[in-house]
């Protein structure tokens, strides 16, 4: 699918959404060459998707971050029209393999990007049997409720998901994760939790997402050096990922080592400055009532970037750095 985004086409269509007009700025330079190489190096659409990312959070100006995130936002229509138009050819074939194709992209697009993308599945008419119209009404329900942490809502929904062998293991893993965190973080069941996060590791063994969530397990449980190994492995695994960095930082803070907290926050923002868990937990920290104080400054800077990241996330963000 990479292949049939190419990056000119999409700097000729920001903008381009609901009528409205760009903002006027001087597009970066710096920033369009870096993701030019990044597309031209065939990267797949999940890591074209981190770079502009990373290029929002690296802006110099507010009006160049804006043209940034109008380009982000570009690509994310463009990933969503590219997966309904595979979906309708596949329906061409039978209406089974239209819901196979329909169903793959829905998890592949929840999965990995904003859940704004996969809402215009939703919105596209599919001729799906009339056996299937209730599980789409409720997935569409499920992805509302995840859009705004109802977890432990759309936890039933959710766990369809991870039975579907026909997805992608890349795709229905990071559901089997989500599965065990709502049990662990929502339901307060680690004795459910853990072995739905084994199965996630068994499934992909070396997906980063999953090795930092078994780190959150093992911290919750204060085993703090399992923690920091799973943690440490997330990290190699996927160095551009916040989780590790932010999980490990959250050890160190739980142990009364702040320097040492701070300094795997600043890592997450630094190599993985296109994932907001390093933001949410660098603000966090700042906001602890003896930091705040003499640090108000970097606080607000950090929020305006963090929510620029990802927008979708701005209720979560204004909760956890609330919650000192």
């Amino acid at each position: 699918m990479s292949e049939m985004i190419s990056f000119d086409s999409l700097l000729n269509s920001v903008g381009e959404a609901e009528g409205r007009v760009a903002v006027h700025a001087v597009p970066p330079q710096e920033s369009i060459e870096f993701v030019r190489r990044t597309f031209e190096a065939n990267a797949t659409l999940a890591d074209r998707h981190r770079t502009l990312c990373e290029q929002v959070a690296a802006a110099k100006d507010d009006r160049s971050r804006s043209w940034l995130m109008q380009l982000r936002s570009a690509f994310e229509r463009r990933i969503a029209t590219v997966a309904i138009g595979a979906t309708h050819q596949a329906f061409t074939k039978s209406r089974e393999d239209g819901w196979i194709a329909w169903l793959t992209a829905l998890a592949d697009l929840a999965s990995r990007f904003p859940f704004s993308c996969c809402l215009r599945l939703f919105e596209e008419e599919f001729p799906f049997d009339v056996s299937r119209v209730a599980k789409v009404a409720e997935l569409q329900e499920m992805i509302q409720l995840m859009r705004q942490s109802r977890w432990d809502e759309a936890y039933d929904t959710l766990e369809f998901l991870t039975t579907q062998e026909f997805l992608p293991a890349r795709s229905r893993v990071r559901f089997v994760c989500m599965a065990g965190e709502i049990q662990y973080f929502w339901f307060s069941d680690a004795a459910a939790a853990l072995p739905r996060l084994e199965e996630a590791e068994k499934l992909v063994p070396n997906d980063g997402v999953v090795l930092a969530a078994l780190g959150d397990y093992w911290r919750g449980q204060k085993e703090y050096q399992k923690a920091k190994a799973y943690y440490d492995r997330a990290i190699q695994a996927e160095p551009r990922t916040g989780n590790g960095y932010a999980g490990m930082g959250e050890c160190f803070e739980e142990e009364n080592r702040l320097d040492l907290a701070e300094e795997q926050y600043r890592k997450a923002i630094s190599l993985a400055g296109g994932d907001s868990r390093g933001y949410d937990r660098m603000m966090q920290f700042l906001g602890r009532p003896e930091i705040l104080a003499k640090r108000e400054a970097e606080f607000s800077e950090m929020l305006s970037t963090r929510l620029a990241v990802e927008p979708e996330g701005a209720y979560d963000a204004y909760l956890e750095a609330g919650q000192y």
